[in-house]
């Protein structure tokens, strides 16, 4: 339907809405209606700090990187959302793509959104639970070379202690080296998942 539609063109084009403040009666309306696909908008390696240069391995965290979600409500508008301290690791062999492997580890109790009340409601149980599941992990698994800068990668998403197969689409924006022999990296990477998968079926 229109929802998914508008779900589907949020990720073909990485698209990022603005951010538009919730009052408490379109609160309500997202708790009965919102739609089920969450685009994940991660910035997962945006500047990402190398560990090691000469294997190109990249640390990955706030302060060098990003990562957000977007929910559609009601097929309607978009809402913004993000998560505020996160740590992992990448490490790229750039002779053998196929190599190359991502781990990813979120605090769930970071999640922040422009509406104080939606937090609250995205950390109770009916959602992201994080009194008992404070911890949102994503591992890679596979991950195939589509060009030289495009990447698709297949891993495993864990959120409430469900573990479910994600499929990422990365893009490499930027690569430079620096001085004493390190490397920055920028990646976009963007995917779309069901909350429904993860045990959020609350309305």
């Amino acid at each position: 339907g229109q929802q998914d539609d508008r779900c589907r063109d949020a990720r073909r084009t990485g698209q990022i809405p603005r951010i538009r403040p919730l009052c408490a009666d379109s609160l309500r309306k997202w708790r009965r209606q919102a739609c089920l696909a969450l685009v994940l908008l991660l910035g997962l390696a945006a500047g990402a700090a190398p560990a090691r240069a000469a294997a190109h391995e990249y640390g990955i965290d706030q302060h060098y990187g990003s990562i957000g979600f977007t929910v559609s409500q009601l097929g309607l508008f978009d809402v913004d959302g993000r998560f505020t301290r996160f740590a992992g690791h990448l490490a790229i062999d750039q002779d053998h793509p196929a190599a190359t492997r991502i781990d990813v580890m979120i605090e769930a109790n970071s999640v922040a959104m422009a509406f104080d009340g939606a937090v609250t409601m995205l950390r109770s149980p009916d959602y992201f639970d994080v009194a008992q599941f404070p911890a949102i992990h994503f591992i890679s698994q596979s991950v195939e070379q589509v060009t030289h800068d495009h990447f698709v990668i297949d891993g495993i998403l864990t959120i409430r202690g469900i573990a479910h197969p994600q499929k990422l689409d990365a893009v490499l924006m930027d690569e430079q080296a620096l001085s004493g022999g390190h490397r920055v990296a920028d990646f976009r990477v963007t995917g779309t998942l069901l909350r429904t998968d993860f045990g959020m079926t609350a309305n």
